[in-house]
């Protein structure tokens, strides 16, 4: 079905919300992704479409539906140096039972959390001998930076898992 792209109808006012390369100006296609337009590219000859665009890729995280919080709890479960040290990953996997993906990425993010925990108290009395205040920050720095690669790999996909974690609590 080759629509006009710069009309302003979408190929969901005829029925179908199919993503995919549609025919614009004369010489030009358009990517539609099911909700908008991307911008407008030299039609290719001989009738091949150039490949999606990478950026208006969409794909599913496992074990969600459309429409549901799956990326905003595996995110929110590696978050926990922000959102209350282990409480946040601790209520998601309280919380989260059907979803496997969830429930992994909420132990991952628990399990971490409580290994920081004990570095932290390891750090305290360490502190006296001055080689705690070094602990301490590696073990700060650590949750900030590996949180944030977690969350980033779990948004996108990923079954990721923490290299240095001690795991308590199984998925």
């Amino acid at each position: 079905m080759s629509m006009d792209a710069g009309s302003g109808r979408s190929p969901r006012d005829e029925g179908s919300a199919v993503a995919g390369w549609y025919g614009a100006e004369e010489g030009f296609v358009r990517w539609w992704d099911g909700t908008g337009w991307g911008p407008p590219c030299a039609a290719p000859s001989a009738g091949q479409m150039p490949p999606e665009p990478v950026a208006r890729r969409r794909a599913l995280l496992p074990g969600a539906a459309p429409g549901d919080h799956t990326a905003t709890l595996v995110v929110l479960s590696h978050l926990g140096f922000v959102l209350g040290a282990f409480i946040m990953p601790l209520s998601v996997y309280l919380v989260e039972k059907s979803n496997p993906y969830v429930r992994h990425h909420a132990a991952e993010g628990l399990n971490f959390q409580l290994t920081v925990l004990l570095a932290v108290v390891v750090s305290l009395p360490l502190m006296l001998v001055v080689v705690g205040f070094f602990t301490l920050a590696a073990a700060v720095a650590a949750d900030v930076v590996f949180g944030i690669v977690a969350a980033v790999q779990a948004s996108r996909g990923v079954w990721f898992r923490y290299p240095l974690n001690l795991r308590i609590v199984r998925p």
